[in-house]
């Protein structure tokens, strides 16, 4: 009998050990299952937010145009009230106006202007020129624009597109310059006349922070006018060339896949926001060519279109806001 009692309860003693270990091992699975939740619950919530955080990008573009080699500060004139053909607007207005406002611009203001600019946004902008750079002023009459080609090269610029003024260089200088560049010299509408192959690059693709940005340029059409007398129209072929534009958005779309195209361009403001309502795929537009001050830039066909006046007045500051390869906010300085 006490045996048997002893045995019983040896064997509910079992039991109730193998109870607590069976419960003991139930609480470890449950523990790593929890922990196991809570570690890719933790993840996928880092992921989204990392996701969701960089769902918007902004990136910031510096512009200059028609700088046309002033190195120097210039008295500034309104360009609507100027007329050359008229005695009173040479004495009267642009005087006047030259003794209230003095000189403003030169080169080394710019450098300082473009310097802080970068500094406020570093690693998230671009520097562009629209062209009539290399060529205008006294200075490049002598050194035939290398100066101002070494200075562009020392500021620092991402990519410029030339204009007519470029051309009035001959040939091989005007290609020399190209070379002494250390940036990209672009246009899609520049071609040899003999074999009609492209003469510089087309367009060119860079990344800006998490932006991947193509910028296409386009020269002067009407060049070999404003510049035959040096061989330009001997030597290359120009154009609007629409058609071809449409074609070479649809490509980078396709092939490059950018967040942003942005079209450096020569043409003219009032040119270059008819191709913008004609051509789409374009983000944003710099103008060139008629020193147009702009002050609130034009959207046509959801095209962003400015340009910044002339000999180096002005330094644009365009910071634009990203999401899913669309310009969700922009603001323009």
């Amino acid at each position: 009998m006490g045996n048997g009692r002893q045995t019983e309860q040896s064997m509910s003693l079992l039991e109730d050990v193998e109870v607590v270990l069976k419960f003991r091992k139930m609480t470890k699975t449950i523990c790593f299952c929890f922990l196991t939740l809570i570690f890719f619950g933790l993840l996928f919530i880092s992921e989204t937010t990392s996701v969701f955080a960089s769902e918007t990008e902004q990136i910031r573009i510096i512009s200059t145009n028609d700088i046309h080699s002033y190195l120097r500060p210039i008295y500034y004139r309104y360009l609507d009230e100027f007329k050359p053909w008229g005695a009173q607007s040479r004495e009267g207005d642009y005087l006047n106006k030259a003794e209230i406002e003095g000189k403003i611009g030169g080169m080394a203001h710019v450098a300082t202007m473009i310097k802080k600019l970068r500094a406020e946004k570093p690693g998230k902008n671009l520097l562009l020129d629209a062209g009539d750079t290399w060529h205008g002023a006294g200075l490049s009459l002598f050194d035939k624009g290398v100066s101002m080609v070494k200075i562009m090269n020392a500021i620092g610029y991402d990519v410029m597109t030339p204009g007519n003024w470029e051309f009035l260089y001959p040939k091989d200088h005007f290609l020399d310059l190209v070379d002494q560049a250390n940036f990209p010299v672009i246009a899609y509408n520049l071609t040899d006349r003999e074999w009609e192959e492209p003469v510089l690059d087309q367009y060119v693709v860079k990344k800006v922070g998490n932006l991947k940005v193509a910028m296409i340029g386009l020269t002067y059409p009407w060049t070999a006018l404003t510049s035959a007398i040096t061989g330009a129209a001997k030597w290359f072929k120009f154009g609007i060339k629409e058609e071809e534009a449409r074609n070479l958005i649809a490509d980078i779309r396709k092939n490059e896949n950018p967040d942003l195209i942005v079209f450096v361009s020569h043409g003219g403001y009032g040119l270059d926001q008819k191709f913008a309502q004609r051509v789409d795929g374009i983000d944003i537009y710099l103008s060139g060519h008629t020193h147009d001050e702009v002050f609130d830039p034009v959207v046509w066909n959801d095209t962003i279109i400015f340009q910044g006046g002339a000999h180096g007045k002005y330094v644009v500051s365009h910071d634009v806001d990203v999401k899913d390869k669309k310009i969700q906010n922009f603001d323009y300085r």
